[in-house]
């Protein structure tokens, strides 16, 4: 029997297994999807092919249908699987479906057989790019049986409370919430079927929670039958209720960090993830409510001004969107919104319907369109209409004229403004852009270049030469700033645009100030991040920049919620419609944050989704190696780095994707071959890469006196003229630094840590500063500590907890517990050090390493061998590189083995005892007494 399932997403299972072939193909699987939503009544075969194959003529669409139909007959086995001659419909002897279940027990009133079929949204997380009509009827139907949905829920939890089950009311109109969190009706039947159940401390509280959901979401006070109820049944509690109604700080108080062990993890995350899709449903669900609000696009004015005007229509459009924006009570979508959303244009004469797309896709209510034309006086004049874009409807007719472009936007705004009951006769446009009307052409000549025609180096030239009109334009410099390589240097753009951002409008003053936190690491890149997105919810650059502070500050999961949202902002990007994808850079992320979470499953789910979406994308592909590397799936991994390669627009010899993963193999002779070569290339920047990487392998190997001379020869291309290679000399002295320090010369590995630490130059951009600061003196203080000079700990961990607190990045916040733990194992206070690094955990997969590692010796030393296990393996996890360069894998599957021994697990203690030995086969004589010491212990496990 062949099962189809739509409800939750969409496949086709025969007999219990997934279905291959033509049912799990994207168009096919479409094809089943409207058949079922069809019924018995069946579809038109036309209307199919319109839906389907909208591009195509009638022979070539039928020509499609008929192989379509075809092939899903072969391949599922079932000859007879459709029906009928004009109207298609699927033969229910041989294909069953969810849908048709959830129908029948609509129509026989079955309830609670209706949602327990009811698994998720219809077609939930599946796309055809190229079928927009599909995709509306996609909504539609999908916004039909949501409904129908939340109705059955409401049903069922009216018919409980009348039945006398409080219990069960509750438990239905739970779930209704969840799917609704905010209709003020299921709210009151929450609260008054609580109450009903003796519950109604509770009952008060989801009312409380309920209004300050609302004024988040929406900025207007909640239903007044919500809050009355609230109030009367607080009036009625106890004085024991109300004592109950206090912030409880008993059993939800979180476990100290050492007393979570390794195997709730997985439970948590995977709440966690359960969270985070109800987190970004609501950011949607708030998106879509904020519609009683207008939103306001500006889409195409036609430009009948005359040749000598040729540029100013779109001209005036934007400065109107950014004029508008600043008017109380409208939300306006920026022109880098609308055209990040505009399709690559099909044919002459469509911009206007284009806009309207694209206006629609960024969820905006109203449309501002109309024509500019020149009088006879010289004079402009600008007519506009104010378009309901879901009935159509006109709502508003304007007519302005004006000596220029600035004069005709601000009779304009004020115009508009008056419409929704605001005065704006003081709001003029040049105050926050540029009183130039040049500067002012070019500057959205180069957002089109940027958004619409992907041409950064057409957008740069053309933010630039806007800046050298007007020097004082922000919003050019800012674009100018963040599209160049080199964004935050002081003399940058982007530093420019900080300078001039108090004569920008709100929103992009918050822009520029975010993205200059961003990339100079700021600590308050976070709260501007969250005010952007919530007073510019229709705008993914908030979004965007909230998650991206979110991760970095060590909120993985909240990242991911607020890259989610991004996603579904930009899902035509995401499919491949638009020229930009934004969405994608969010997928790219979310899968990075789920690493960093160390939810490996989660990330390589992310992965294989975005790969679903964008099949030929290199950062698709490139996300799920790396997911795939780090699980240890090394072939699968090398297949996919394999395949980024191909994808690649240059031809190159990149080896370095190879080269981790026999690094991680422990197949040192492999890496070895792929590295030499490029140890001798004419380029200099690949051959200092070859020397990087062999300085690793070599690191991984034991072989230190080799990798010294590597790190010679790397600080020796670094220092020379090369302008390639300028600012790779900090690098190869930090890799100089720890391969000292991995020697035993740890006072002289600390004096060239310390000789690093201003390495970021400017004082001016004080955020970095104290970064690298914070860095660098642990690395110092670990140094220090080897070589048994604790007394200044103290005053470094002193130092660094007060420094922690000017970056941005979450990691610095910690490394003070690092040091200090440092301190106490120095003094013989071990159960105060394992808990002082356990603090240090920034990220168990992408945090500093070595923390990893001093945290499992502490707690081997106080008898908790299986703690230590759950602290390193997720040190595996990570990259080779950044924070967890400064361990090799090699000490950490020594470390393990010492681990799993202790934890009387012997076979995974023979095993990394045995990588230990192979590693180190031919390392330097320093450790061949830590060699020897595995072979020994490979001896006694032996004979156990």
């Amino acid at each position: 029997m062949v099962e189809l399932r739509t409800l939750g997403g969409l496949s086709v299972l025969r007999d219990g297994a997934p279905a291959t072939g033509a049912a799990a193909q994207r168009k096919t699987l479409a094809l089943l999807a409207l058949l079922a939503a069809a019924g018995d009544k069946g579809m038109s075969r036309d209307k199919v092919i319109a839906l389907l194959w909208p591009e195509s003529d009638a022979a070539h669409g039928r020509n499609l249908l008929n192989q379509a139909c075809y092939a899903l007959r072969r391949d599922l086995e079932a000859h007879e699987l459709f029906m009928g001659a004009t109207a298609l419909r699927l033969n229910p002897i041989f294909l069953s479906s969810d849908l048709q279940s959830f129908a029948d027990a609509i129509a026989q009133r079955n309830s609670a057989r209706a949602v327990a079929v009811y698994v998720g949204p219809f077609l939930d997380g599946f796309y055809l790019g190229d079928a927009p009509e599909f995709e509306r009827w996609v909504e539609s139907e999908r916004a039909r049986l949501a409904k129908q949905y939340r109705d059955t829920l409401e049903a069922l939890a009216t018919d409980a409370a009348r039945r006398g089950d409080h219990r069960a009311a509750v438990a239905w109109w739970r779930r209704l919430a969840g799917v609704d969190p905010l209709s003020s009706q299921t709210a009151l039947g929450l609260m008054l079927a609580l109450d009903d159940a003796g519950e109604r401390a509770e009952a008060v509280e989801h009312g409380r929670q309920y209004e300050a959901f609302v004024r988040r979401e929406l900025e207007v006070d909640p239903a007044a039958e919500v809050m009355a109820l609230a109030k009367r049944l607080e009036h009625q509690t106890s004085g024991r209720q109300r004592h109950s109604l206090q912030p409880r700080t008993g059993g939800l108080q979180p476990s100290t960090p050492e007393e979570v062990p390794r195997r709730a993890r997985p439970a948590a995350l995977a709440a966690a993830a359960a969270v985070l899709v109800v987190a970004a449903f609501v950011a949607v669900i708030g998106l879509r409510a904020r519609d009683r609000f207008p939103v306001l696009a500006v889409g195409a004015i036609r430009d009948y001004a005359g040749a000598e005007s040729t540029g100013v229509a779109p001209t005036v459009a934007e400065m109107l969107a950014t004029n508008l924006a600043r008017v109380p009570r409208v939300q306006v979508l920026s022109t880098a919104r609308i055209y990040a959303l505009l399709r690559p244009p099909q044919e002459t004469g469509r911009e206007g319907a284009a806009m309207q797309e694209a206006a629609r896709a960024a969820r905006a209510t109203q449309l501002l369109e109309g024509v500019l034309y020149r009088r006879p006086t010289g004079s402009l004049r600008l007519e506009l209409q104010r378009i309901d874009l879901r009935s159509g409807v006109v709502l508003g007719s304007y007519a302005v004229e004006g000596r220029d472009p600035f004069v005709l936007t601000d009779s304009a705004t004020a115009a508009v403004a008056a419409a929704f009951g605001v005065t704006a006769d003081t709001l003029r446009v040049a105050d926050v852009t540029t009183r130039s009307l040049a500067a002012y052409r070019m500057y959205v000549a180069g957002l089109r270049a940027l958004y619409r025609d992907e041409d950064q180096r057409a957008a740069v030239r053309l933010f630039e030469a806007a800046l050298a009109e007007d020097s004082t334009f922000a919003m050019a410099a800012y674009y100018a700033g963040t599209i160049n390589l080199v964004l935050s240097g002081p003399t940058s753009h982007l530093a420019q645009a900080v300078r001039l951002a108090a004569h920008a409008s709100d929103r992009e003053r918050l822009l520029i100030r975010g993205a200059w936190a961003r990339e100079t690491g700021d600590p308050a890149d976070l709260p501007i991040a969250e005010t952007l997105a919530i007073r510019y919810p229709t705008e993914q650059d908030g979004h965007y920049l909230l998650g991206v502070a979110r991760m970095w500050h060590g909120d993985f999961l909240g990242g991911v919620a607020a890259f989610r949202v991004v996603a579904a902002m930009d899902s035509l990007g995401l499919r491949g419609v638009t020229a930009r994808c934004r969405g994608c850079e969010a997928m790219e992320n979310m899968v990075t944050a789920y690493e960093m979470a160390d939810s490996l499953a989660a990330a390589e789910r992310t992965a294989r989704e975005f790969l679903a979406l964008q099949p030929h994308s290199r950062g698709a592909w490139f996300a799920l190696a790396v997911t795939l590397e780090h699980s240890g799936r090394f072939d699968m991994a090398l297949a996919a780095y394999d395949s980024v390669a191909r994808l690649s627009s240059s031809a190159g010899d990149d080896i370095r994707d190879h080269v981790s993963v026999d690094i991680r193999r422990g197949d040192f002779a492999e890496a070895n071959a792929l590295v030499g070569p490029k140890q001798k290339h004419a380029a200099p920047v690949v051959r200092w890469e070859g020397l990087w990487w062999g300085s690793t392998i070599l690191r991984h190997q034991g072989r230190l006196r080799d990798a010294l001379a590597l790190t010679r020869a790397m600080g020796a291309m670094g220092g020379g003229s090369e302008p390639s290679l300028a600012g790779l000399s900090y690098d190869s002295n930090l890799i100089r630094a720890q391969v000292l320090l991995e020697m035993g010369h740890a006072r002289e590995a600390a004096s060239l840590f310390d000789s690093l630490a201003t390495f970021s130059g400017d004082p001016r951009l004080r955020f970095r500063y104290a970064r690298y600061l914070c860095w660098m003196l642990t690395h110092r203080a670990t140094a220090l500590a080897a070589a048994g000079d604790t007394a200044p700990l103290q005053r470094f961990a002193d130092s660094l907890e007060i420094l922690g607190q000017q970056s941005s990045y979450g990691r610095d916040r910690r490394l003070f517990h690092h040091i200090r733990g440092l301190l106490f194992v120095a003094r013989g206070r071990t159960a105060e050090a394992a808990r002082e690094f356990r603090q240090a955990v920034w990220s168990l997969t992408y945090g500093y390493t070595r923390t990893n590692l001093e945290l499992a010796r502490a707690l081997i030393a106080i008898g908790r061998p299986r703690d230590a296990i759950a602290v390193l393996q997720p040190a595996f996890r990570g990259p080779l590189d950044a924070s967890n360069l400064y361990v090799t894998h090699t000490e950490l599957h020594e470390m393990l083995a010492r681990a799993f021994e202790a934890a009387g697990l012997r076979d995974s203690a023979i095993a990394h005892y045995r990588w230990v030995v192979a590693a180190w086969r031919n390392a330097d004589p320093q450790f061949q007494p830590r060699v020897a010491a595995a072979r020994t212990h490979l001896t006694q496990l032996a004979t156990r």
